[in-house]
Formats: structure tokens, sequence, C-alpha cells
């Protein structure tokens, strides 16, 4: 063998000439095809696919070690092992792939973070539509705007749910005879960020007049907004330090024109951190707070979905639904599944110890045959949710308030049991996966002290 292929001056000499022979088309093929596998990643990562991805590029370097092997007979039955593996992949993780497929197809090319006007706008039109549909169901609501001054100390007691502002959530929220309909929406920044709100003074029973004081009070002594929906004349009203305002003629616009000349948001969202730590404290009140809302859920025949994630990531779920970051808080929980509040019929998630969004729409299992024909829709979603999922889902019966815990795609249902509470508790104390770190959050401090 010639050793002059080993000189350092050749070695040097041939690597130049490689990156000499690089053209613009060369470095496009090969950002092209990093893209290619980010994209392919970041679809992937939040299904079952992933374990599949994985799974590929291990034989993907057996193939190569046996392609460069002279392992003659070994070789040629894994590369035609390979060919019919590839087909059984497409039958086995069929469901996987086409929600990929369907994420590209929906996919923005480009997420682009939103300014600041753009995020007060989206803000500012959840509001307004909101409040349209609060004003023609004539339901009583009141939605406060947090600017510089914090709101803290006129609240004795809300649920911190940071959450998108969606028109279903504001309504659902308020929904007549709901848990927290008699109560205050505090908004901050482009978030919900409370929703339970009993203002001092005031308590749930109090009526409209003495929450209205109670709102004027207040906003006159900070630099808050405020909108409020009438019951008894479904009319809207805008409040501001020294302003009163009542919507009469096309409040919907009135409402924008208003919040667009006093809303601010802020230019940086920044690091939030909302004080909130993942401890085994955390897990066990989630955990009890979860049982507890079951248990009132089904003592009020109330149907509901919880879907607890595990391992594998709900992201196609999640993306269909309003995402909020709260407290499993009966309360919320309660108002969230109130029979025909606008989110009742979808699913809540449950990530962490925490709420993590709502009105969520599961799949149906395909083994509808197996499953007892006095048993709905929301049984039926909760199997197909853990025949897709390692997740475990628990659903309450609006027909009969029994509860039911679904996982592998198998229906266990508390029939025998003498105490259902105590039962579901045991069932998550098992399998509500444990998580050790500290949540961040992107905007503003806050602290903790109400109600969460």
């Amino acid at each position: 063998m010639d050793g002059s292929a080993f000189n350092p001056h050749n070695i040097y000499a041939n690597f130049i000439a490689t990156i000499e022979s690089i053209t613009v088309w060369d470095v496009m093929d090969f950002l092209l095809l990093v893209a290619m596998f980010f994209v392919v990643i970041r679809l992937m990562r939040e299904t079952r696919a992933t374990q599949l991805f994985k799974g590929i590029m291990l034989l993907l370097v057996v193939l190569l070690i046996m392609a460069i092997s002279p392992l003659k007979v070994t070789s040629f039955l894994f590369q035609n092992l390979i060919q019919v593996g590839l087909l059984a992949v497409v039958i086995v993780f069929q469901p996987e792939l086409r929600r990929m497929l369907e994420k590209i197809g929906n996919a923005k090319v480009m997420k682009v973070k939103q300014l600041p006007e753009q995020r007060r706008e989206r803000t500012i039109q959840g509001i307004a539509d909101a409040c349209e549909q609060l004003s023609r169901t004539k339901t009583s609501a009141v939605i406060l705007i947090e600017q510089k001054d914090s709101l803290d100390g006129w609240i004795e007691k809300s649920t911190v749910i940071n959450a998108e502002p969606d028109v279903q959530l504001f309504c659902n929220l308020f929904y007549f005879k709901a848990p927290m309909h008699n109560t205050a929406v505090v908004v901050s920044s482009d978030r919900i960020y409370s929703a339970g709100c009993v203002l001092k003074g005031t308590n749930s029973d109090s009526d409209e007049e003495a929450r209205f004081e109670v709102v004027k009070n207040l906003v006159d002594s900070t630099d808050a907004l405020a909108v409020i929906a009438s019951e008894k004349t479904g009319k809207l009203s805008f409040l501001k330090k020294g302003q009163f305002t009542e919507m009469v003629y096309d409040p919907k616009e009135k409402i924008k024109i208003n919040l667009r000349s006093g809303m601010s948001i802020a230019e940086d969202e920044g690091e939030k951190n909302l004080n909130f730590l993942d401890t085994v404290a955390a897990r066990e009140e989630a955990i009890l707070g979860i049982a507890d809302a079951c248990e009132r859920l089904s003592r009020t025949r109330t149907g509901a979905l919880i879907v607890i994630e595990r391992q594998t990531k709900l992201g196609d779920i999640i993306e269909q639904s309003t995402v909020i970051d709260a407290k499993p808080d009966p309360d919320f929980m309660c108002n969230l599944f109130y029979n025909k509040a606008p989110l009742h019929d979808g699913a809540v998630i449950v990530r962490g110890n925490r709420l993590y969004a709502a009105g969520c729409f599961l799949p149906m299992t395909s083994k509808g045959q197996y499953i007892d024909s006095d048993l709905g829709s929301r049984h039926r979603a909760a199997v197909g949710m853990t025949e897709n999922s390692d997740a475990l889902v628990i659903v309450v019966s609006e027909e009969t308030g029994i509860i039911s815990v679904a996982e592998s795609g198998q229906l266990t249902r508390s029939i025998n049991q003498q105490d259902p509470r105590k039962w579901l508790t045991n069932i998550l104390q098992d399998r509500m996966p444990a998580v050790a770190k500290k949540r961040r959050f992107g905007w503003k401090n806050r602290s903790a002290k109400n109600g969460d």
C-alpha cells in the first residue's frame, strides 16, 4: 500500500480540494435536508410516531453496518426484512402518519412571533366577541382589564388560569348557574389571567347592583378598565377612571374602540414566573382536586372527560382546544363541564400537575362493538384516546353519574365501588406521573396568593 495516502500534506490538500468543489447548490441541498429532518422530528415528537422514528433510525444504522460488512447472507435477509417492515410500519402507524400529514397541510410555513399590537388586537377581538354573545344571551359578566396597577388587593379569591382570550372560554366562565358565573374575570396583558374572582365587598350571592358598585369603585381607584354585561337588560357598559359609557348602538364596535383607546400590552413578553412548583405536594393537591371535581360531577350527573397525559405528548389534540394553565380546581373544572356551557362537550387535558387545555375533542374507538351499548360517545372517545396513546382517561356519565377509567383500550367502571372517590384517588396515585421541575411561562411576574 502506498504510504503517501496518509501524508498529512495530502490529507490537507484533499480537504482543500473538497471545500473548493462545494457549490451554492451543494450548500442549499444540505440546508434543505437539515430543514426537512428538523420539520419531521418536530411533527412527530408529540405522538407515538416518535418511537417509530427512533426505531427506523436504529434500523438504518444496522443496515449501513450490514452493507459495509462481509456478512452477505445476513445482509441479504436483513434488506428483505426491511422492505416487508416498511409496509408493516405504514399499516400499523397509519393514524400517526395521517396526523403528521394533516399537520403538514395545516401548518404555517413559519411561525412569526406576534407583535404587541397584534396580541393586543387579538385580545380586544376576543373580549368584544364574547361580550356580544353575553349581551345577546343576557348573561351577567364582569371583565376587568388590568393595566399597570395590580388588582390583587381588590380580590379575595380567584383561580389563576393563564388562558388564551378564547370566546368560548369567556362564555363558559360566565354561563348561568355555573359555579363561577357570579364572579369576575381578570385579563392581564394578552391573557385571561384569572377567573372566579370574588371582589372584596361581594360574594357569590351578591346581586348585580352590588357588584356594579364594587367594580365602579375599583375602576375609580386604579387604572383598570372594566366591561360589564347586564343579565336584566343585556346591555354592555364600559368603565374607565372617571368615565362610564353604556353601549346602546353597535356595542361590539364601541367596546373595541374604548379598549383600543385605553388598553395596553407589554412590549416584551419576557420571562414569566408564576411561582408554580411541581412538587410532591402539588401532585397530591392535583390528585385531590381531580377526585373532588369528579365526585361533584358524579353527584350532579354532569358528563365529563379528563385526560391525564403521561409519556405520549397530546399535541395533536391540544391544538384543537383552548390552551390554559391552571390548578385542577374543582370549581373551575365543574364550570368547564357545566351542562350546555360552550366547552362542556370537550375534554380537559392534565399535563404534569396542571390543567393544560380544555374543549378538546378526542378520537373515537374503532372497536365500538366491544363497548356496552348503554355507554355513550364520551366512553367511546375515552377508549379511543387510550388506543392512540398511553394516557389515562376519566369519564363521568351524565346518564348515571358513574365514574369510569380508560387505560390501554380497556374501560373500568366504579359500579361495585362503595367509595368511588377513594377508588379514583388510588388509581391516580398509582398512574399520574410526577414532575419535579419548576414551570416557567412568558409574561410578567405575579404572586400566586389568589387561590393558586
